[in-house]
């Protein structure tokens, strides 16, 4: 969530109590996840279950940089969060960074890591990434985090793609085309996280699959889809917070979706991540980020089991009760 690095970030649970005869659809998502991995609760699937008991997940995190930026001390942090009875944190992977010189105003913002401080998910050679070539470092740090994060009892949303916002995260992004090895070409940062990206699409399934295989042995985590996917590709959906005597610039005023482009992208990184999971033992739940404040969504959108919202208003709870899964506040 830009510019509130602070803010309390909570996956509010809104069922409170058991939910006899759950409709076929919610029992085969609760089948499906591993009973060793978060899932949804058998009982109440509006809830989330880790080893065998309901879960509520409650943080307050920092800005998401504590995987791709060498300069965090992941380990601090989260025994810090477990002593403050936190059991929750949100990670970026990589595929996005921000420049140090700050485009959101966050300050020590540990998602623009100093010079010679971002950790990629793929090796470099010369000076410019090669997608081809996977960071063992990379994927050490994560486990590691995965690993500390268990000890502490913390569960890691991993969150594996996010909108650019701006030209200026473009230029450090491994896949712009002057940044890697592999002939990616050029291609508008708004055309990244769509099915219209060039070669790039290629280079994100197996970064996907990558990811979903390295990790798939721990049971503390979810997958999250895309920060924030209606930022650059957007759908206006409503307006909110007219009066404008506290929420006065533009996007607080109203409610953008992400458009049907960004949806058949996120739609195919879900069916990758299922792919991928159907060969391998464990099996983990996927979230979605949809709007800012509140949308009355028609149905769960599939393969999904966890719809997040950012600066949630209660309606964004109260407008979606019959929808099944977990609505979050993240």
């Amino acid at each position: 969530m830009k510019g509130v690095p602070k803010l309390i970030h909570a996956v509010i649970i809104l069922a409170l109590f058991s939910c006899q005869g759950s409709s076929p659809k919610e029992e085969e998502q609760v089948r499906a996840e591993s009973p060793g991995s978060v899932r949804l609760c058998p009982d109440n699937p509006r809830y989330l279950e880790y080893r065998g008991k309901p879960l509520v997940l409650i943080t307050s995190a920092e800005h998401y940089g504590a995987l791709l930026n060498l300069d965090f001390d992941y380990r601090r942090y989260l025994e810090t969060l477990g002593s403050e009875g936190f059991n929750y944190t949100r990670i970026f992977t990589g595929t996005y960074l921000e420049p140090v010189e700050n485009i959101f105003g966050i300050r020590k913002n540990t998602l623009a890591p100093l010079p010679g401080m971002y950790i990629s998910p793929w090796m470099k050679a010369e000076g410019r990434y090669d997608l081809g070539k996977f960071n063992p470092d990379y994927f050490g740090r994560l486990k590691s985090i995965l690993e500390e994060a268990e000890k502490q009892g913390i569960v890691i949303e991993i969150t594996l793609f996010s909108s650019i916002y701006h030209e200026s995260a473009w230029e450090l992004c491994p896949f712009q085309g002057d940044n890697n090895v592999n002939g990616t070409g050029e291609t508008e940062f708004r055309r990244v996280n769509t099915l219209y990206n060039g070669e790039l699409k290629q280079y994100q399934e197996q970064f996907i699959r990558e990811l979903v295989r390295e990790v798939n042995g721990y049971g503390n985590l979810f997958f999250e889809i895309q920060n924030e996917p209606w930022s650059d590709n957007p759908n206006l959906a409503g307006f909110i917070f007219q009066d404008g005597d506290i929420f006065r610039r533009s996007w607080q005023q109203k409610v953008e979706v992400a458009n049907l482009v960004s949806m058949e992208w996120q739609a195919w990184v879900v069916s990758v991540i299922r792919d991928e999971e159907s060969d391998l033992p464990g099996r983990h739940l996927i979230a979605q980020n949809i709007c800012n404040f509140q949308h009355d969504l028609e149905k769960m959108p599939d393969g999904v089991s966890i719809i997040n919202f950012h600066y949630a208003t209660p309606d964004a709870a109260q407008e979606n009760l019959d929808l099944g899964g977990v609505l979050a506040l993240d």
